[in-house]
């Protein structure tokens, strides 16, 4: 997974992680985490979170977790890094119906820092589904959050008649 992206190996090796069994699966969705939140490999984002949803409820489960963790101890500085937990909330986001219930347990973390992640990634997914989280941010305490919410609004065009008013 260290070398260019090619469709074909990536495949391949997914198959034959997921093909060994549990073990394989649960090496698999390490690994993946770990690409992902590891900015060296922002090119293959898209194909990471696409392989994590292939790996099932492992990979739903573990992101989550590993989600939960950051969210735990992420700083309300405005220095930190968000680009991980944006990320994760996209994986989660992936996983459409089976992982919205993890990004609203985000969306209402009392850190700023993971509210504006949230809505930075469901602008960047443009996941409409989740737009009503977006337009309870405009009311957000914190700048931040409230022009970032806004932000993904604006992403979210096709959604318009969805998110009415706001």
């Amino acid at each position: 997974f260290s070398t260019p992206y090619s469709r074909s190996a990536w495949d391949g090796a997914v198959r034959n992680l997921l093909e060994t069994g549990e073990d394989g699966r649960t090496l698999l969705v390490v690994t993946l985490l770990k690409i992902l939140i590891n900015n060296q490999f922002h090119l293959v984002w898209p194909q990471v979170r696409e392989c994590l949803v292939q790996t099932g409820e492992v990979g739903l489960e573990t992101t989550a977790a590993l989600a939960r963790e950051k969210m735990r101890v992420s700083p309300e500085t405005p220095l930190w890094q968000q680009q991980d937990m944006v990320q994760l909330c996209m994986a989660l986001i992936a996983f459409g119906e089976k992982g919205r219930p993890h990004v609203k347990e985000l969306a209402q973390a009392r850190n700023w820092n993971i509210r504006k992640a949230v809505a930075i990634a469901i602008g960047a997914s443009l996941d409409a589904a989740l737009g009503h989280i977006l337009i309870g941010y405009l009311n957000d305490p914190e700048w931040q959050v409230r022009a970032s919410a806004a932000e993904s609004m604006g992403r979210l065009g096709i959604a318009r008649g969805t998110l009415g008013p706001p």
